[in-house]
C-alpha cells in the first residue's frame, strides 16, 4: 500500500488482509472453540454493562465453567471472576 493511502479510513484494516494474505500473520485460521461456545452470540440492545454482563454469563454458562470460559477469553480466572462479580451485580 502507497503512503498516501495509509491515510484513507479503514487503511489499518487493509494493511492486515494483505498481511495475512502474504501470510505475514500466523494461524491456521481454525478458531478453537470450546464445546458450546458459540461463534457468535445476540445480546438486546441496553446499557453497554448490562450488555456486557448478559454476554459474559451467556459465555461462561456456554463453557460449563469459569475456567473454561476464562480459557477461551484467554484471561485470568481471577479476572474473570472479579468481572463475572461486577456483572452479577449489574443484572440483580
Amino acid at each position: 500500500m502507497r503512503h498516501s493511502e495509509r491515510d484513507v479510513p479503514g487503511a489499518a484494516y487493509l494493511d492486515l488482509i494483505e498481511a495475512v494474505e502474504r501470510g505475514a500473520v500466523d494461524g491456521d485460521n481454525v478458531l478453537d472453540f470450546p464445546v458450546g461456545v458459540s461463534d457468535t452470540y445476540i445480546v438486546e440492545l441496553s446499557t453497554w454493562a448490562r450488555m456486557t454482563a448478559i454476554l459474559l454469563e451467556r459465555i461462561i454458562s456456554d463453557a460449563g465453567s469459569v475456567r473454561r470460559a476464562a480459557k477461551f477469553l484467554d484471561v485470568p480466572r481471577s479476572t474473570l471472576g472479579s468481572w463475572r462479580v461486577r456483572a452479577k451485580r449489574e443484572l440483580a
